[in-house]
């Protein structure tokens, strides 16, 4: 067994090592911007979501391992053009990680940075793609990590929405993007309805959909037998809705008014489908095909 006078793991020990690592960090840090990615068409066989947003932007500070450059190739020329590949490790203390960002519980996995999550580095105007965070490296000094090496590298922007309401982060949107209104699509389906309260109704409510361009949606309310409503079960999702779908409870004279939130999903081979020109290859193809059975023809 272990000996215990000397293989012993004193909080307090473990407390002052902690400090002295924030200290380090903190004298050699610099000034970053942690941006959450979220979610809105996750497949689920892929495991990637091309209609991401990223929504908020938290300041923290971090400390690149190489301080003479990035590493990564830089600038070189490739199948597809001149390509940058820029690649660092970031160290950053898990007690200020948590203070400031990870209280306000923004990312996919709690409590952690998370892999496809975005940093923005303010001095070179660059955003930077988590590719692996290193929990373990080193190991359990004292029972205890104290900071995580976050591996990251050049982000390639490829139509993710901005709206973080930082200027300097929500500016890459506008560089290189498919759709003008990256946030509407013709294909959005209203997915659930959310009741966040049910009021009071003496018979069943009437729902209109507010949508500048969504049509075909089917909805029915569900009242308790005092009247409440608790839920709006969606018959049919209809399409060309989007995250500013409204759906208008009317209450009648002497009734209360109910409050619901709209969840809408889009249908990303359907986007993918209007981006593409698809169906102008097929007829094309059919011109070009090969044949079996003249191989060799013209």
């Amino acid at each position: 067994m272990p000996n215990p006078y000397l293989n012993f793991k004193e909080p307090n020990e473990a407390d002052l090592v902690e400090d002295l690592v924030n200290e380090a960090l903190n004298i050699h840090s610099e000034v970053f911007r942690y941006i959450p990615r979220n979610l809105r068409s996750l497949d689920g066989v892929l495991g990637e979501d091309r209609l991401s947003t990223f929504e908020d932007a938290y300041e923290f500070e971090a400390y690149f391992e190489n301080i003479n450059q990035f590493d990564g190739q830089g600038a070189f020329i490739a199948r597809y053009g001149a390509m940058l590949d820029y690649t660092a490790n970031l160290l950053v203390s898990r007690r200020h990680w948590k203070a400031k960002v990870g209280e306000y519980g923004d990312t996919i996995v709690p409590n952690r940075p998370n892999e496809g999550d975005l940093i923005y580095y303010p001095a070179t105007d660059t955003l930077f793609e988590i590719k692996y965070v290193d929990d373990k490296n080193p190991f359990m000094q004292l029972g205890r990590s104290y900071f995580w090496r976050l591996n990251v590298e050049l982000f390639q922007y490829s139509s993710e929405q901005f709206n973080t309401g930082d200027e300097d982060i929500d500016v890459f949107e506008s560089l290189k993007t498919y759709d003008v209104d990256s946030n509407v699509s013709s294909f959005g389906a209203i997915e659930s309805i959310e009741v966040v309260n049910g009021g009071k109704f003496i018979d069943k409510p009437e729902l209109r959909i507010e949508s500048e361009n969504g049509k075909g949606a089917k909805l029915e309310p569900v009242l308790a037998s005092d009247g409440t409503l608790v839920e709006i079960k969606v018959l049919d999702g209809g399409l060309g809705y989007n995250n500013d779908t409204v759906v208008d409870v009317v209450a009648e004279d002497g009734e209360i008014d109910a409050t619901v939130k709209v969840n809408t999903k889009t249908d990303i081979d359907e986007v993918a489908e209007r981006w593409a020109s698809n169906d102008d290859f097929k007829e094309i193809a059919k011109e070009v095909m090969f044949d079996p059975e003249n191989p060799f023809g013209d």
